[in-house]
């Protein structure tokens, strides 16, 4: 159970709390003993109160955009880069947004296409069915479709009425996603060391 935490106790926390790079919190625990506060209770309100090193860990709205955007679009190594993350971090932000990460490899799922087209999963995989995206990979046991950027750039080009049918139905695709996909950004970008 979640208690919340008191004056007193945040006082304690913001008097004595210092990063080390072994037993950080540790003395903190001691002085919240009477308060029954264990080392994780203590490392999570830290971070709340924006204590210690801790703090500079904070995801930036940017940082989280760019997540938003491009987690499981382009590989988790450019990704990492991008909003200058490790790639464990990048992982776990993503499980607790509920983000999906599975096509690391650059590809887009349905869903994620989907979204991205502001529409829903049955206009894709209509599509695919028909074989209008060309050789799109299907992937292990269950199928979960692995389309490519160059597959999607050259749909577009081939069916811009396609494009049309979804803004005449009130759907607005990300313009950036659309332009960087036939600009041919997301497949062609450059690692920047």
């Amino acid at each position: 159970m979640n208690r919340a935490w008191s004056e007193k106790e945040d006082e304690i926390l913001r008097q004595h709390y210092v990063y080390r790079k072994y037993g950080t919190g540790v003395e903190c625990v001691k002085l919240l003993s009477r308060y029954n506060r264990s080392l994780q209770g203590v490392h999570s309100r830290a971070r709340v109160l924006r204590i210690g090193k801790l703090s500079d860990k904070i995801w930036t709205t940017k940082q989280l955009n760019i997540l938003h955007d491009y987690a499981g679009v382009i590989p988790l190594k450019k990704l990492s880069k991008k909003v200058k993350r490790s790639e464990e971090a990048i992982k776990t932000k993503c499980r607790r947004l509920g983000i999906s990460i599975a096509n690391d490899d650059g590809t887009f799922t349905i869903k994620e296409l989907a979204r991205l087209l502001n529409t829903d999963e049955n206009w894709v995989a209509y599509r695919i069915n028909k074989g209008l995206f060309g050789n799109v990979v299907q992937n292990g046991y269950k199928t979960q479709y692995h389309i490519k950027p160059s597959d999607i750039k050259t749909f577009f080009r081939r069916y811009p009425s396609d494009l049309d049918e979804l803004i005449q139905h009130g759907k607005r695709p990300d313009g950036i996603f659309l332009v960087e996909i036939l600009a041919g950004i997301l497949y062609d970008m450059p690692d920047k060391d």
